[in-house]
């Protein structure tokens, strides 16, 4: 029999990763608003800071909640990281800093509330991803991967319902404006709507979270239960394999992030004669295509293992970003063949998103599970910040030295292939497989290894003793 608090922790975590994917996603769309909107004061580097902060509020979420999810415990932590998308939505979305208003004050007053927003969705990460995989060991250790997976697949559907909003709000706008254009004032109305609506399904969060208690997993096996905190043994032990899902998660974001966040940009180029709505709807339909990934991950993590579908995923994400780059010229000239193509390496890419969230929940003890997630992804977000930053100035560069406006893209497109073959590399050297594997497994290596270090310290006290007593005796 599953019990409630069970329930409540797998139905809270899924609606907070849908609230956190939706304020990630959401300047997808939104960037075509704000740059219609603020025209030239909108620059690229404003642009890039808007959309970065709140992946720099995660990495200190990630690693701040992780740590603290481990020692005060994963409900106290998951109660903070929700009020915190509560009030950070409620900012974003009365933005606005500087004289009168000013189009740059509210643009940088977006960044410092986005960046504040983003460590309460960073610290989601390390806090649901250890609950709903320890839950899932009360509710069948076997379909732990469905399980977590589930959780993880509100992000997806975070994403489009993000993009569906932009797209609803911008086509209403568009009539209510007489059908031809859109007024600055509409165009406000968009993106603030668009970052309130969150408001309601992170107060419902924190209501129900006050229901839900810390998996048993984590009672019988945090750091309380020990004569002393076992990190020593734990890092001597699992050092290699944090080393490992720290690596990959951080190539892969420097891949996945880049496409995800900018892909309106690249939207941009190969369609550049296209409305604010027509950009939306291709940005609706690249979200569509790639949305099953979820779901097909979701059933066959279990049965295929998670290394071999991490595997699997990066090298599709590999070969189909070196076609795209290699045969870019001639989908810009048929664009529906540029989206579905594209939706089908987001569709792939997927496969590896869900892998680099689940298995650093899997492969560490329970006693530093929160600590070994959160910095994994704290490094993931940091590969995300770090490709965010260097793409666009690396895709203009090309494009102005070429005179081209899209073999910057292409060279970009080059370089995320030959990423996710690196990360593929380490995948196959550094991480375990853990399919059909109980978490307790790990839990109990470490008692024994504490065990054994505690005998062996007792044996050296005694031979330091005899030592002592002979040399007295002499």
């Amino acid at each position: 029999m599953v019990s409630n608090s069970a329930k409540w922790n797998i139905a809270t975590s899924a609606l907070s990763f849908f609230i956190a994917s939706y304020d990630i996603f959401v300047f997808n769309s939104l960037n075509l608003v704000l740059d219609a909107e603020y025209g030239s004061v909108y620059t690229s580097g404003l642009r890039t800071r808007v959309t970065n902060s709140i992946l720099v509020g995660a990495i200190l979420g990630q690693a701040f909640f992780g740590i603290c999810s481990d020692f005060i415990g994963r409900k106290s932590c998951l109660l903070v990281t929700a009020s915190i998308l509560l009030s950070g939505c409620i900012l974003c979305s009365c933005a606005t800093f500087g004289a009168n208003g000013s189009a740059y004050g509210t643009l940088w007053s977006l960044v410092i509330c986005r960046g504040f927003l983003g460590f309460g969705v960073g610290g989601e990460w390390p806090c649901t991803a250890a609950t709903s995989s320890e839950t899932s060991e009360e509710i069948s250790p076997k379909k732990r991967g469905r399980i977590v997976l589930f959780v993880l697949s509100m992000q997806g559907i975070g994403n489009i319902v993000a993009t569906s909003i932009v797209v609803a709000l911008i086509g209403i706008t568009l009539r209510a404006d007489g059908g031809t254009h859109w007024t600055q004032s509409s165009l406000e109305v968009i993106w603030r709507v668009a970052l309130v609506l969150p408001v309601l399904p992170s107060f419902i969060i924190l209501i129900y979270r006050w229901k839900m208690l810390d998996p048993s997993q984590f009672t019988k096996n945090n750091y309380k239960t020990f004569e002393k905190h076992p990190y020593q043994v734990v890092l001597k032990r699992f050092g290699w394999r944090l080393v490992a899902t720290c690596s990959v998660w951080f190539l892969f974001d420097v891949v996945f992030y880049t496409n995800s966040l900018f892909s309106s940009l690249i939207i941009g180029n190969v369609v550049p004669n296209a409305t604010i709505l027509r950009k939306a709807e291709l940005q609706l339909a690249l979200v569509a295509i790639g949305l099953p990934g979820y779901y097909v991950s979701l059933f066959a993590v279990d049965r295929f293992g998670r290394k071999t579908w991490q595997i699997f995923g990066l090298f599709m994400m590999g070969c189909i970003s070196i076609v795209i780059g290699g045969v870019l010229p001639y989908l810009k000239s048929v664009p529906a063949a540029f989206i579905i193509t594209y939706g089908i390496y987001f569709f792939f890419s997927i496969f590896g998103e869900c892998t680099t969230y689940m298995i650093p929940s899997e492969v560490f003890p329970t006693v530093l599970r929160g600590t070994c997630h959160g910095i994994s992804a704290a490094f993931g977000r940091t590969g995300a910040v770090v490709g965010t930053q260097i793409f666009e100035p690396v895709e203009r560069a090309v494009n102005n030295s070429s005179h081209s406006q899209i073999l910057g893209a292409r060279v970009v497109f080059f370089i995320n292939g030959g990423i996710a073959f690196i990360a593929l590399v380490v995948s196959i050297l550094g991480i375990p497989e853990y399919k059909g594997k109980l978490l307790e497994q790990d839990d109990l290596e470490i008692r024994s290894l504490m065990d054994e270090e505690k005998r062996n310290t007792s044996d050296q006290m005694d031979l330091n003793i005899g030592e002592s007593y002979m040399e007295n005796k002499e």
